[in-house]
């Protein structure tokens, strides 16, 4: 009976002491400056959805941002931070996919509208027009206050996965100078 507690200590040890080798091995062959360890080594990701795709972390952040190895790709929300005092946009929201007819709904500044409406489109990835419509404010737009719009937009058949919809601010001077425009990513 001795004789087989110590060949199962014996054993035992034995499979502790390689258990040991093999957890430190890994602990001193991983990159400890990386906090975000990824799954995936990076060497075909040259995007945010390529990263996302190969199952990489994705922070917590706005935008969003995918890390691998030592790279960070930050999601295409458009221009939408630059243009948060001046325009919001609530529907259809960055990166949404979205079918014809889209509801377009947000707020803008007075200041964006001229006679109580302004001009949106949609393209297609390549920049070809889908469509083309207008968005109307809801309530008197001659402030500097926020005033909410909405609008229907109905474009054709896309040939992109993804595409841009862009909210022209109103310039009747039709000076280059007073334009300005909100550009949302979306997909088809």
């Amino acid at each position: 009976m001795e004789k087989l507690i110590n060949r199962f200590l014996s054993s035992a040890f034995l499979v502790l002491l390689l258990t040991a080798i093999f957890m430190t091995a890994v602990f001193f062959t991983r990159d400890s400056s990386d906090p975000f360890p990824s799954s995936y080594d990076g060497e075909n990701v040259s995007s945010f959805e390529e990263c996302v795709t190969a199952g990489n972390p994705i922070l917590e952040s706005y935008p969003r941002q995918c890390r691998v190895n030592d790279q960070t790709f930050t999601e295409d929300i458009g221009n939408e931070l630059e243009k948060i005092e001046t325009i919001l946009i609530q529907s259809p929201r960055p990166n949404q996919t979205v079918t014809s007819p889209i509801t377009i709904a947000g707020q803008a500044r007075g200041s964006w509208y001229f006679e109580g409406i302004f001009s949106v489109e949609l393209t297609d990835a390549n920049g070809n027009s889908l469509g083309k419509s207008t968005v109307k404010a809801i309530r008197d737009w001659q402030t500097e206050e926020f005033v909410a719009f909405s609008g229907i937009l109905t474009f054709s058949q896309p040939t992109t996965k993804t595409g841009k919809l862009i909210l022209n601010k109103a310039n009747p001077s039709g000076l280059e100078e007073n334009e300005d425009a909100l550009h949302i990513p979306v997909k088809f």
